[in-house]
């Protein structure tokens, strides 16, 4: 397989699995409000098309990453132009570039973890107070 096919095939599954994620995500939240269990659309519930939004935003994540490694050599050689300057002789100078793409590297990781950084404290968007909500002393 030639560079420029893998470029195109990589570039229209990142479209076409973006274009999903979105859809699945306005769904959730516009067509399948939150604590509403009884709506379903094609027979999945809320619950069901979560799952498959954080499923598409995998899917998503890797493809950037391989489109990221296929574009490799022109993000370094463009950041550290920008950043760094040009010899005389046209090639790139300094770390400009590199400590970028470094930083950026960190910050994505550090959002990527994020979520496990931070404790769920059970106080959710109606604060435990949703049609489930049990009086103080009694049971079920």
């Amino acid at each position: 397989m030639t560079r420029n096919r893998a470029h195109l095939l990589v570039n229209v599954a990142a479209w076409l699995v973006f274009a999903a994620l979105a859809s699945t995500g306005f769904l959730m939240a516009y067509r399948l409000p939150p604590g509403d269990c009884s709506n379903s659309m094609l027979g999945l519930s809320r619950h069901q098309w979560g799952d498959i939004h954080f499923y598409l935003s995998l899917g998503f994540v890797s493809l950037m990453v391989v489109h990221l490694l296929l574009n490799w050599k022109w993000v370094t050689v463009t950041l550290s132009g920008l950043f760094s300057g040009r010899n005389p002789d046209g090639t790139a100078r300094g770390f400009g570039g590199a400590l970028l793409l470094l930083f950026l590297g960190v910050v994505t990781a550090l959002l990527l973890v994020a979520p496990w950084l931070f404790g769920v404290d059970g106080q959710g968007r109606g604060g435990g107070r949703g049609k489930g909500a049990v009086p103080a002393g009694s049971s079920r």
